[in-house]
């Protein structure tokens, strides 16, 4: 079992070094909502494309949320148990096209990783990967653009499947 944990984790490094870098998380998906998310187990209200001239007023409390799901592997338990039972997955945020002075961090802290690594260590030895939802919200008051792109713990930019996960979007109230 130990032998396939490590193939796969040789793999998916490999996997991400022929797209120049790796990654110790795959995201899966992004999806804008014009709802509010309590939780992660909020239904979001989906954003569909194009995501330009949207409509501000149809944004709950006036800011956007985001859903993230995110895949963790053998690479990510072993980046975690190397850093202290972290796993930063950072969002850089463009206001009006300036970048935001601070990331998001949406990734695995200490008290989350003591709660349930036991059970994602599992699921890792079982299945090979751990899924993991997550979620984050901008406030929309003054704003007419807005990007996010999701970068694992090392500042790379992450990819769903070969696509950057970066979500841009205007509006035009």
């Amino acid at each position: 079992m130990f032998a396939k944990i490590v193939f796969f984790a040789a793999l998916v490094f490999f996997a991400g070094s022929l797209r120049g870098q790796a990654q110790n998380v795959r995201i899966e998906r992004v999806t804008a909502c014009s709802n509010n998310l309590k939780n992660n187990d909020t239904p979001c209200v989906e954003v569909n494309q194009p995501f330009s001239g949207l409509d501000r007023r149809k944004f709950s409390n006036g800011r956007i949320d985001f859903k993230v799901q995110i895949r963790g592997d053998a690479e990510s338990v072993s980046f975690i148990e190397n850093n202290n039972g972290v796993l930063p997955v950072l969002v850089a945020v463009w206001i009006n096209r300036s970048r935001a002075k601070a990331d998001i961090d949406i990734g695995i802290s200490q008290e989350r990783w003591e709660q349930q690594g036991d059970a994602l260590k599992n699921l890792v030895l079982q299945g090979g990967s751990f899924p993991w939802r997550t979620r984050f919200n901008l406030e929309l008051r003054g704003v007419s653009r807005v990007g996010v792109e999701i970068n694992d713990a090392q500042g790379n930019l992450t990819f769903i499947g070969k696509v950057p996960a970066r979500l841009d979007l205007s509006f035009s109230n």
